[in-house]
């Protein structure tokens, strides 16, 4: 299952996530392309993503490929991350200590 999720497009992994609609990505990646700009920029430009949530998703992309973490524990603290506003290292730790309490 990691060698699935180790190439995952950033914003399938929003929407996996549940932090981005799918017509928001799509509206996006065109707006990407026509612009020649990454599609995080844009997402964070068109207010769909804040760059924290940007920065954190980057960071779960990089791990799951790596193997550092699981793809859906990446997903779980990406939720975490939106909804606390915490970063991603405070998002895991939280997540660790509730699974092994």
């Amino acid at each position: 299952m990691a060698n699935e999720r180790s190439n995952q497009l950033l914003g399938e992994l929003l929407t996996e996530a549940g932090l981005l609609k799918i017509d928001d990505l799509r509206e996006a990646a065109n707006i990407a392309r026509s612009q020649k700009l990454p599609i995080g920029k844009v997402l964070v430009m068109a207010g769909y993503i804040s760059k924290e949530l940007l920065e954190a998703a980057i960071e779960v992309q990089a791990r799951v490929k790596d193997n550092l973490i699981d793809y859906e524990l990446g997903l779980k603290a990406l939720a975490i991350v939106n909804n606390t506003n915490w970063p991603l290292e405070q998002a895991l730790s939280k997540m660790w200590c509730t699974s092994t309490a």
